[in-house]
């Protein structure tokens, strides 16, 4: 491994400079016969995700030992780091109800676990933030994070966050991303309506809004319990005041009350 101009602090890392200097540390910590397990967050975990090209600092919801910050600030004199190339500073903003058993393992060492929460975790981070940086980390975490509309995911952020004051104009915040994020991966929009849809009857979505699809996810996001099977097949469906963001062109699909998304 290559070690850093001395004297040198680089301002971002890359997903292939995080990983060396893990790498680094999980090795010094097995030489002091230590262990530690990080949750990572942030532009750390978007860069690792390859949503993001590079990121200032490692950002973790574990509180770090002192023991383990002294092995930290070694690694980051030898690379010339800063000392605070990974900080908890995140710790005091983790979410409620954060199940580390929902967590996915993105580095494992015999002496150091490196632990990543779920997209929607992350995007609710990013939420309370609500920095510069973070509208456009949210619109790359969107397609990921699985919230079947905006309202979800603002009823989400404010379990997670129950302390926060109520904002009015939090839904349609979330919404704008939700629609760059479509317009960006080039999909089609999830059209919501107030009338549940029924096979061969034409139903008119007032005051509809768009909602991004992301990659690899079903249309047939929730099954309608309540109608016959086979019954949406072939809707007919008639959306009014439907806006769509310029290149989402590829279809839409059409969301009821009750949750139901189909293709149309």
């Amino acid at each position: 491994m290559s070690h850093g101009t001395p004297g040198r602090v680089p301002v971002v890392l890359n997903k292939a400079e995080i990983l060396d200097h893990l790498t680094e540390l999980a090795d010094e910590l097995a030489g002091r016969n230590l262990s530690c397990r990080l949750v990572v967050v942030g532009g750390s975990y978007l860069a690792l995700h390859d949503l993001r090209e590079s990121t200032a600092d490692v950002d973790s919801l574990t509180r770090l030992t002192k023991e383990v910050k002294s092995v930290v600030r070694q690694v980051g004199e030898r690379q010339g780091l800063k000392a605070s190339w990974l900080n908890d500073s995140a710790a005091m903003f983790s979410p409620a109800g954060l199940d580390l058993d929902h967590c996915e393992v993105v580095y494992e060492h015999s002496h150091l676990m490196v632990l990543c929460p779920p997209a929607q975790q992350i995007f609710l981070m990013k939420l309370l933030a609500s920095r510069a940086p973070d509208h456009d980390d949210m619109i790359a975490l969107w397609p990921r994070c699985g919230f079947v509309s905006a309202q979800a995911a603002v009823d989400a952020y404010y379990l997670a966050y129950p302390f926060e004051e109520h904002d009015p104009f939090l839904v349609d915040y979330v919404q704008q991303i939700a629609e760059l994020a479509a317009v960006d991966l080039g999909v089609g929009a999830v059209v919501r309506a107030g009338t549940p849809v029924a096979q061969d009857r034409a139903v008119g979505g007032e005051d509809a809004h768009g909602l991004g699809l992301g990659t690899g996810q079903r249309l047939e996001l929730r099954q309608q319990p309540r109608l016959g099977q086979g019954e949406l097949t072939h809707p007919g469906v008639e959306i009014q005041h439907a806006a769509r963001g310029t290149r989402v062109g590829r279809g839409i699909a059409f969301e009821d009350r009750d949750g139901m998304v189909v293709p149309v």
